[in-house]
């Protein structure tokens, strides 16, 4: 018998059986991602194995006995040996290994961008540096980062304590891997709890625009600090709809006004919303599942179901009658999927030029999605049913709007 399991760790499917009294185990050498694959590969060792038994195959000498079964018989010398790993001895070496790997994953596209940023900090030499020996890198010279990178500046303001510790969160996960691999023989050399770093700037509640404006007419802030007050801006449910309006009237591409309509009446994430299928829709039900990803390497799939808002439904049943084809939820003319990149440009597009514009990015309308159904007191357990996994702090900057009282779900994201 042979059976799949999937390694969330690789990525790849293990192929997994028994013969002759051996288990054999086989992952990467086949690098199979697609559940179909893996299955259909099973179906070909068991098939090999029955005729092997039979007398019908006979494993030539020196072929590995497992390479010769998942062949299914077609394999008559042994493979060429596989050059021997060579252990990464930089940092850049295991930045690499690292991103060869991963960037293979399907659905990471979003994680593997950010990742790529911080690989390009801590590969700076004036900071970490990409050409250090690994095991040379000591606590001492974390905390040096930590104090280089404090002192620099971004788009008007300092490097946040948050951004640190998120670049070092990543440093932590290749390292770790790299650990799991054999490719890194020490831990990391350090713990975030023992580095002195920058005070945390607490970020602000949710103000609706209203709000804002008001602290801005009072001035007294700086340009940077004016630009920082649209930061935590919520949309009320009244303005969303503005906003949809205008997307609609100004898109200049078919998909536009659906990716907007699903990211503001779910509270989907960017990657979510790349990552979705048509199949995700269930009219009759009335939800649609959400594909998250969990996990340091957000190598692993959870679904959510979230409510379809009746807006979303007229939406989304209008352009799936004129859908390009595929599968994706969201495509172009062509109907391949779109990019992250090319989901940020036609954020901006129809926004350009209007009040509208200071919205910062679609993470804006998961926000919104969560203070409106707060201020409207739709129970906590429902919004987190909706949005997945939250941060507590992430909850403390729109539960204040929370009145305590009981309410609907998802009706009451555009209720008057």
């Amino acid at each position: 018998m042979a059976w799949h399991e999937f390694d969330s760790k690789s990525g790849f499917y293990r192929i997994r059986f028994r013969f002759a009294g051996t288990k054999f185990n086989l992952s990467k050498t086949l690098k199979i991602t697609d559940v179909d694959r893996a299955h259909a590969c099973c179906e070909t060792v068991e098939e090999t194995i029955r005729l092997l038994k039979r007398g019908v195959l006979r494993i030539p000498d020196g072929v590995d006995p497992g390479e010769f079964i998942v062949s299914g018989g077609r394999l008559t010398e042994p493979l060429k040996p596989n050059k021997p790993v060579t252990k990464p001895k930089t940092l850049t070496d295991l930045f690499n290994a690292y991103v060869e790997e991963m960037g293979a994953i399907e659905g990471r596209e979003g994680t593997s961008e950010t990742e790529g940023y911080h690989i390009a900090h801590l590969s700076t030499p004036d900071l970490l540096g990409g050409d250090r020996i690994i095991d040379e890198v000591t606590a001492d010279d974390i905390q040096r980062y930590v104090n280089a990178r404090s002192k620099q500046w971004w788009r008007g303001r300092l490097i946040s304590r948050d951004t640190i510790e998120k670049e070092l969160a990543t440093l932590g996960t290749i390292w770790r891997w790299g650990g799991r691999r054999g490719l890194v023989a020490v831990p990391p050399p350090w713990r975030l709890r023992d580095l002195t770093l920058p005070f945390a700037k607490v970020k602000p509640q949710f103000r609706t625009s209203e709000q804002i404006e008001r602290k801005l007419k009072r001035g007294g802030l700086t340009e940077q600090e004016r630009r920082e007050q649209w930061d935590c801006l919520y949309l009320t449910g009244e303005e969303i709809e503005e906003v949809l309006d205008l997307v609609q009237a100004n898109a200049t591409a078919p998909f536009i006004y659906p990716m907007f309509a699903f990211v503001a009446l779910t509270g989907a994430r960017r990657g979510e919303l790349l990552r979705s299928q048509i199949d995700d829709f269930d009219f009759e039900a009335g939800s649609v599942t959400i594909q998250g990803t969990k996990g340091r390497q957000r190598t692993q799939i959870v679904a959510r179901e979230v409510d379809i808002h009746p807006r979303l439904r007229d939406v989304m049943t209008g352009w799936f009658a004129h859908h390009p084809g595929g599968q994706h939820t969201l495509c172009k003319a062509d109907g391949s999927p779109l990019t992250v990149h090319e989901a940020n440009h036609h954020f901006d597009q129809p926004l350009k030029g209007s009040k509208w514009q200071v919205i910062k990015g679609f993470h804006v309308f998961r926000h919104s999605f969560a203070s409106i159904l707060a201020s409207r007191g739709v129970d906590q357990r429902y919004i987190d049913k909706y949005l997945g996994h939250q941060t507590e702090e992430m909850k403390k900057r729109y539960q204040h709007l929370h009145p305590g009282k009981g309410g609907k779900p998802i009706d009451a994201l555009l209720a008057g």
